[in-house]
């Protein structure tokens, strides 16, 4: 059984020159997202889910609180906002926290482009 809960946050970021390990990019300026995230929990046995679910409603509003209308590059741990670097922060920020958790997947849907974090 997986137990899946999504949330969209709009956020800003940069990916310039000025971020480490980055050449400049052409979308590399300030700008703005809307990033689509997806947390699934797996589990084996029924009573789990309530758990997992609870769980995975509270790790989303908190994602929702600390994300949402941020500039990412900002928040501790995201100086590279990338999506793939975003997949991994959540996955360590939330790994402990929710029971099962098996995917954490990350989308700006209006660009085509994810990255999905399985593990840490």
């Amino acid at each position: 059984m997986e137990i899946i809960r999504t949330l969209t946050i709009e956020a800003t970021h940069e990916l310039g020159a000025n971020v480490a390990g980055h050449t400049a990019h052409p979308y590399g300026g300030l700008h703005s997202h809307s990033i689509a995230i997806e947390l699934t929990a797996r589990l084996a046995a029924d009573d789990a889910e309530a758990r997992a679910g609870a769980a995975l409603e509270r790790a989303a509003g908190t994602l929702h609180r600390r994300l949402d209308h941020q500039w990412l590059n900002r928040v501790p741990g995201l100086e590279t906002p990338t999506l793939e670097t975003l997949a991994r922060w959540i996955w360590a920020e939330l790994g402990a926290e929710v029971p099962g958790l098996a995917r954490v997947s990350v989308r700006r849907p209006a660009l085509g482009e994810g990255a999905i974090c399985d593990g840490p």
